[in-house]
């Protein structure tokens, strides 16, 4: 019986590996640049370079070329909104299209990863993008919620703060499960918000697994 074949292709093009870098890149530099000249602007700078990569990723048809740029562009502009005015309605309403970006953007890779019909290291980068995706899809949403609505969570830490790096940490602990109890929802919103991430978290793993095994499978039974 022979393996299934090389991961990549020579020439095979590199669709996910940009994004999921980007996004990488994004949570980590978030908190370092803080203590920075950029601090003041650094979620929606961080933020643009995902946004972009984000529409590059999705530009392979053209009408969802258009659709990512006409939720990139409001998501943009919402962020610097957040960012200056945290109590405006114009940051909130675009930290929720952001969100929506996103959601598209994840949508679209995990089309393209089920209809693959074996394994590649781009699958599998497609993958692990989709998951971190809806992590920060899911802070988004927070945000523009604790930017609503103030008491729709409570931060048992007193110098937990409530910035964006805090809603990266509450939204990744609560779509892990992990749930340290330093941060809780509050409002019926966020206890929804919270169970559902935590649901699409789970339930996305389990397919995803599910998935790339049989595509293993598969692609070993043709090769033997």
């Amino acid at each position: 019986m022979s393996d299934a074949g090389p991961l990549l292709s020579v020439g095979e093009r590199m669709r996910f590996g940009p994004l999921l870098a980007t996004v990488l890149f994004f949570l980590a530099a978030m908190p370092f640049a803080a203590d920075t000249v950029l601090a003041t602007f650094r979620f929606p700078l961080l933020f643009a370079v995902v946004l972009v990569a984000g529409v590059w990723t999705v530009s392979e048809r053209r009408h969802e070329l258009w659709i990512a740029l006409g939720l990139a562009l409001p998501a943009f502009a919402g962020s610097l909104a957040y960012e200056r005015h945290m109590g405006s309605q114009l940051g909130p309403a675009g930290l929720v299209v952001g969100a929506a970006f996103l959601g598209f953007a994840g949508f679209v890779v995990v089309r393209a990863v089920l209809r693959e019909d074996r394994v590649t290291l781009d699958t599998l980068l497609g993958g692990v993008l989709v998951y971190f995706l809806i992590g920060l899809m899911f802070a988004l949403l927070f945000a523009a919620l604790l930017a609503l609505s103030p008491e729709a969570l409570r931060f048992e830490v007193a110098d937990a703060g409530d910035s964006f790096e805090a809603m990266l940490y509450y939204s990744y602990v609560t779509l892990t499960t992990l749930g340290y109890g330093d941060i809780v929802p509050r409002s019926e919103v966020a206890r929804m918000l919270a169970a559902g991430e935590a649901t699409v978290g789970q339930l996305y793993l389990a397919v995803l697994i599910a998935r790339l095994v049989g595509l293993h499978i598969s692609a070993r039974s043709r090769e033997s």
